[in-house]
């Protein structure tokens, strides 16, 4: 039996292995994602930044009337033990990105994005899932649940499964960043303090004590989507019990989730923070979360992986025109540009005092707020941001790498 042969096979339907579908079939190469599971499907991280949508502009998704997406124009930062809050603005940055973004259900976002895929050219095998991966010179050989699968080149977007560097246990933890997460969606969530608070769609991020942290973000239809993020670890209490105690401790959620409904099930995951230290060979790449995974706090994990689908894509076509073996030096400097940026201001999160100091100060002028909001709206590959560059020039960081895990 002839075992079908394609230009790229995609390890996965989320939205880095569907962005790359779609850039590179739209070029007019053959395409197939094999996705383990069938859509739609839940799924966390449901926050955009405007650097992901102008990614999504460039691919031609424009979520503008998406009954799945809710738009955004900033982020709104909340302390209750001191009573200071503060807003994030997407208006108010370097000129550069779109001054909104977006916040998705990600079970129809993700499905929708792979739909437009498919209607680029991709081929979507659900229910498929990879279970080896032979590369010789010539190409890759991919064996699923489903069979044989030829390609030229792999993108392995299996998110924080990560497929590939599981294998090559190449897996560095990050140590010093949020530990453990747990979340839950709240649906008929239809109080007049959620009115107010979400007007404009933004997401909360409320400070909690020992550099613990929740987000709280709005959905279409009434949803929230709230989760507690511990810098420490896995708590003894399980999942429902660690968000129930903290939504009945907040004066803040009890009057936003008065007479909302917890949804089944609460979920939980930890040690999420790593870097993939084998992203690449000849004829195979890890893409968005199968590369790196930093921290949810700043949303940064969709809309990286949605801009780094459309480089990738640029800098393959090279290989995919001669066949010759990818060259990606100059794909990965800018990626890791990226990563250092957000990995810095990540860390000074974590640090004790930075986060009030940084978001509640009395005095703040406003060019460094602009700089400031430029580096959560995503757009970090300039050189005009004085606090960006600053922030690269500082050697000292709590962060280090525990390597070589599974």
């Amino acid at each position: 039996m002839m075992v079908p042969s394609v230009d790229v096979a995609i390890i996965g339907a989320g939205p880095a292995g569907s962005a790359a579908a779609g850039f590179l079939a739209r070029r007019g190469h053959a395409v197939t994602i094999l996705e383990k599971e069938h859509f739609p499907r839940f799924h966390v991280g449901e926050s955009l930044l405007p650097l992901g949508v102008a990614a999504l502009d460039a691919l031609g998704v424009d979520l503008a009337t998406a009954p799945y997406a809710l738009r955004k124009s900033g982020a709104i930062v909340l302390c209750e033990e001191s009573g200071q809050s503060t807003r994030i603005s997407f208006a108010e940055t370097l000129p550069g990105l779109p001054d909104h973004a977006y916040q998705v259900e990600r079970a129809s976002f993700d499905h929708a994005l792979a739909n437009h895929a498919g209607q680029l050219g991709a081929e979507i095998r659900y229910g498929e899932r990879v279970t080896a991966v032979r590369e010789d010179a010539t190409g890759i050989e991919v064996e699923s649940s489903g069979g044989s699968l030829r390609a030229r080149f792999l993108i392995d977007a299996s998110g924080l499964a990560s497929f590939l560097c599981r294998r090559r246990k190449a897996r560095a933890q990050i140590r010093g960043l949020g530990k453990c997460a747990s979340f839950v969606h709240f649906t008929e969530v239809d109080s007049p303090r959620a009115a107010e608070v979400f007007r404009d769609g933004d997401i909360v991020l409320i400070l909690a004590p020992e550099g613990n942290w929740s987000w709280v973000i709005p959905l279409p239809g009434n949803r929230i989507s709230l989760g507690l993020v511990h810098r420490s670890g896995t708590s003894v209490r399980s999942a429902r019990e660690e968000l129930a105690r903290f939504r009945d401790g907040s004066g803040f959620l009890a009057e936003v989730l008065g007479g909302a409904t917890m949804l089944e099930p609460v979920h939980r995951c930890s040690d999420y923070s790593y870097y993939n230290q084998a992203s690449a060979t000849d004829r195979t790449v890890c893409l968005g979360d199968a590369h790196a995974f930093l921290d949810p706090v700043f949303s940064t994990g969709v809309s990286l992986a949605l801009h780094s689908a459309k480089h990738l894509a640029e800098a393959m076509e090279p290989s995919l025109e001669t066949d010759h073996p990818l060259q990606l030096e100059d794909y990965f400097a800018r990626m890791k540009h990226g990563y250092t940026v957000f990995e810095r201001i990540l860390e000074r999160f974590y640090r004790k005092g930075w986060a009030h100091t940084t978001f509640f100060a009395d005095s703040r002028p406003a060019q460094r707020v602009r700089e400031l909001n430029t580096i959560f709206a995503g757009d970090v590959w300039r050189d005009d941001n004085e606090w960006q560059n600053l922030l690269l020039r500082s050697r000292r960081s709590a962060l280090r790498l525990a390597e070589g895990q599974e």
